[in-house]
């Protein structure tokens, strides 16, 4: 197997390993191995820059100094692995799947409280909770005038919408950065692909 390596991929090894003095030797060590062999196998297709995503060393190496690192302080890259990148594009695939119609309904949501609380502005006594004059529930929305029986909200309603706005769009935020990290998380391919930055 090709172990020698184009001279700029060495002197860049050299010099992230400059950079990563702070980080945990066996981390290092690890982290040096696993790139390396990411680089001997793009050497081996012709390739002899390190990449952009590696470059500068020093902005690099701070993925893995700082805080933003993953649990075992790596990432992963899918530029070396054909695995890493199959794991990627299922990561992807999965969140668009999952998540999407789900912000979706969200989204869909707000705007329904969002527009009643506009008509409730607008026409109070049309838009609320309406029950019969046994208290049995008739409808909840937007109705005609006259309405069909007595509101029972009133303007309490107006906060509750607000709040559930809020909490929607709040949800939906968290969603979105929750997702951001899971989705685009590099994927952990120990055997084959080095961890770094994606």
């Amino acid at each position: 197997m090709m172990t020698e390596l184009p001279p700029p991929m060495e002197n860049y090894l050299r010099e992230l390993e400059s950079h990563l003095s702070g980080l945990d030797p066996n981390e290092r060590s690890e982290l040096l191995r696993e790139l390396r062999g990411g680089f001997v196998e793009r050497a081996m297709r012709g390739e002899t820059e390190p990449g952009d995503v590696f470059t500068p060393a020093s902005h690099y190496a701070r993925h893995f100094l700082t805080s933003d690192a993953s649990s075992d302080g790596h990432y992963a890259v899918a530029a070396l692995s054909p695995a890493a990148v199959r794991g990627h594009r299922l990561r992807l695939g999965a969140a668009a799947l999952l998540v999407l119609p789900l912000l979706a309904a969200m989204g869909f949501a707000a705007t329904v409280a969002m527009v009643l609380g506009v008509a409730k502005l607008a026409q109070p006594d049309a838009v609320g909770y309406f029950v019969d004059s046994n208290g049995t529930f008739l409808h909840f929305g937007i109705v005609d005038l006259p309405p069909p029986g007595k509101e029972r909200l009133g303007w309490t309603l107006f906060p509750i919408l607000v709040a559930a706005i809020g909490m929607l769009v709040g949800g939906a935020t968290q969603l979105v950065r929750f997702t951001r990290r899971w989705a685009f998380r590099p994927f952990a391919d120990r055997n084959a692909a080095p961890r770094t930055p994606y």
